[in-house]
């Protein structure tokens, strides 16, 4: 079989240099090449956020996701001390009193005829003691770091 030399025009000079790598050049290497090139950018695109306005790039928080995960936050805090009101039973003190005060109103003797009354598992009686110890250590660790800070 006799070999025909191709004209590579201005990259003649190239042309000894790179001949074995063009006969690999086939369509299964640049389909392969092409798939590895979108995989890359697949997953450059989805491990990583777009540039933001502010200039910061990667896995930094934005104010925007900060703001909404703080809502999250208040909102199950605020559904945990509803179900620990419910579990205990606050709301049955009266209309005439609002949340916050109807939780300075209850005496330890009350308290103790609720749970009693109640049909709650000493199981759950301990889980809703435990949730309340744990938010009340949260709320003294938080007014203790604002008045250090003053």
């Amino acid at each position: 079989m006799i070999k025909t030399k191709t004209n590579w025009g201005p990259l003649e000079p190239l042309h000894d240099i790179l001949e074995p790598l063009s006969s690999m050049v086939n369509p299964t290497t640049i389909f392969a090449a092409l798939f590895f090139l979108m995989t890359i950018l697949w997953m450059r695109q989805a491990y990583f956020q777009p540039q933001s306005p502010s200039g910061s790039r990667g896995v930094m928080m934005t104010p925007h996701k900060l703001a909404a995960y703080e809502e999250m936050w208040r909102r199950e805090e605020s559904g945990l001390w509803k179900w620990l009101e419910d579990r205990v039973g606050l709301d049955a003190i009266g209309d005439d009193v609002s949340g916050k005060e109807s939780r300075h109103l209850l005496s330890r003797n009350d308290m103790a005829a609720r749970v009693n009354n109640e049909q709650m598992s000493d199981r759950e009686v301990d889980e809703a003691i435990r949730v309340t110890e744990e938010k009340l250590s949260a709320l003294k660790a938080a007014v203790t770091a604002k008045r250090e800070r003053r």
